[in-house]
């Protein structure tokens, strides 16, 4: 149960159901490693501190790319995205990823002094407001065009 990893003050304000699928590859050499976290969800497989409107219904992936090289560390192509799959009449299947949040960037000086070069946030379309955290000591509200302001107020 993942929940767990949240300690026993915050299990509750997780949902969850069912199981994940996760894969994890690692390929690489002396020089440069990457890897390759992919973590697959479904409307009766999830596990989630926020309900995300964009996600509800839909097969999910949660997916984190990293890339050592050296003395840094890259992010691309990491985030939470809608996942769809077409198999053609020879049995190939493609997959189609639609990105509802994404993070991309640089970590350098992994060996001496660490240094977040750049970290950026990718919200393609948007949110729908509400979004909603789990339990509901907490009540989120997302507002903006462009750019986003995040307010959360505690309900006693």
């Amino acid at each position: 149960d993942l929940r767990q990893f949240a300690g026993d003050d915050f299990t509750g304000y997780i949902d969850a159901k069912g199981s994940l699928p996760m894969t994890l590859t690692v390929n690489g050499n002396m020089k440069r490693q990457d890897m390759v976290l992919r973590v697959l969800t479904s409307p009766a497989n999830y596990v989630t501190p926020i309900h995300l409107k964009e996600m509800k219904g839909k097969n999910g992936l949660f997916q984190a790319k990293i890339d050592f090289k050296g003395n840094r560390l890259k992010i691309k192509q990491t985030g939470l995205f809608n996942r769809t799959t077409k198999t053609d009449d020879k049995g190939n299947t493609t997959e189609h990823l639609e990105e509802i949040l994404g993070i991309s960037g640089t970590i350098t000086g992994l060996k001496s002094q660490p240094f977040i070069n750049v970290i950026k946030v990718a919200i393609p379309k948007g949110f729908s407001k509400p979004t909603q955290l789990v339990g509901s000591f907490i009540e989120v509200k997302i507002t903006g065009a462009d750019e986003y302001d995040l307010e959360a107020e505690m309900i006693l």
